[in-house]
C-alpha cells in the first residue's frame, strides 16, 4: 500500500493493483479498465468543496468523481510528467508533485502551470511531495530541499540544508535537516512546516528550526518517507523501520522497536 485517505466514512487505498475504497462493511477496486491511469497509485487528495478524489499513479493523475474517471496524461493534458509522486488539492486549483517537476491545474479555467528548475529555485525536478493551503504551497524536492510558494505574491522561496553535507548533519537545529526531502505538510492554522528526509525529520515555524534524528528522539529510523503533521506540535512519520508518533514532548511507542 502505498497511500491512505480518510474521506468522512470512506477510506481510500491506493495500492500496486489499483485504487480500493471502503464503503458501507465493503471494498470497491478501480483500475485501468475503469478509466484509473495506471495500476500503481502512489499518492491521494480530497477536494473537500466537490468530494472527488484525486489519484496520483505510476502513468498519470486520475480525478474519481461522482463512481466516474478522468485521467490526465503528459499526452492529453499539460501533466509534466505521468510519474505523480504528490497531489494537494486548494480552492480551485490542483497541485501536483511529479518526477519531472511540479505542475497545476486550475479547475475554473482548466489552463496548466509548469514548475521546474527555470521558473522556481529547484536545480533537481525530482519533486517527491507537495502540500497546499490557501496562503502558502510547499514541495519537498529530492536533492533541492523545500520549496515554498506565496499564494499572495507569487514568488517562491527555498530552504536548504545549511551545511551542504549529503552523507551526514553537521549543524542539527540550523535549518532544513537534509537535502533529499520525501515529505511535507503545512499546518496553516499553526504556521508550522513537517518535513522529512532521508537522514531525519524537521519542523519548522517561520523563525526557528527544530530536527529529529534517530539518536535523540523516538525516530525508528532517520530514512523517513512521509510526514503527516496534526498540528503544529504533533505529527506522525513514516519511517522504513515502522511508524513513530511526536506528541510535542514525548514519543509514545507504537510497536516494539
Amino acid at each position: 500500500m502505498y497511500a491512505v485517505l480518510v474521506d468522512g466514512n470512506r477510506i481510500w487505498a491506493g495500492t500496486d493493483n489499483g485504487l480500493a475504497v471502503y464503503e458501507n462493511h465493503s471494498w470497491k477496486t478501480y483500475n485501468t479498465t475503469d478509466g484509473l491511469a495506471h495500476r500503481a497509485v502512489i499518492s491521494l487528495a480530497l477536494d473537500k468543496r466537490t468530494g472527488d478524489v484525486w489519484a496520483g499513479t505510476m502513468g498519470g493523475l486520475s480525478r474519481i468523481s461522482g463512481g466516474h474517471i478522468d485521467s490526465f496524461t503528459q499526452l492529453n493534458s499539460g501533466l509534466s510528467n505521468n510519474v505523480v509522486y504528490g497531489v494537494s488539492v486548494e480552492g480551485e486549483n490542483v497541485w501536483i508533485a511529479t518526477a519531472a517537476g511540479a505542475c497545476r491545474l486550475n479547475l475554473h479555467t482548466n489552463q496548466w502551470a509548469l514548475y521546474n528548475e527555470r521558473n522556481t529555485p529547484m536545480f533537481e525536478i525530482w519533486s517527491y511531495s507537495v502540500s497546499a493551503t490557501p496562503t502558502k504551497v510547499y514541495y519537498g524536492i529530492w536533492g533541492s530541499g523545500v520549496l515554498e510558494y506565496d499564494q499572495k505574491t507569487g514568488k517562491w522561496d527555498k530552504y536548504d540544508d545549511p551545511d551542504g553535507e549529503t552523507e551526514m548533519v553537521l549543524f542539527k537545529d540550523q535549518g532544513l535537516i537534509h537535502e533529499i526531502v520525501t515529505s511535507v505538510s503545512y499546518m496553516e492554522k499553526d504556521k508550522v512546516l513537517w518535513a522529512a528526509t532521508y537522514f531525519g525529520d524537521s519542523h519548522y515555524d517561520g523563525r526557528y528550526w527544530h530536527n529529529f534524528l534517530t539518536k535523540d528522539s523516538g525516530l525508528p529510523s532517520n530514512f523517513t518517507n512521509v510526514v503527516k503533521g496534526v498540528d503544529g506540535k504533533r505529527a506522525w512519520f513514516g519511517t522504513d523501520k515502522g511508524l513513530a508518533y511526536y506528541d510535542g514532548v514525548n514519543w509514545p511507542s507504537i510497536a516494539p522497536r
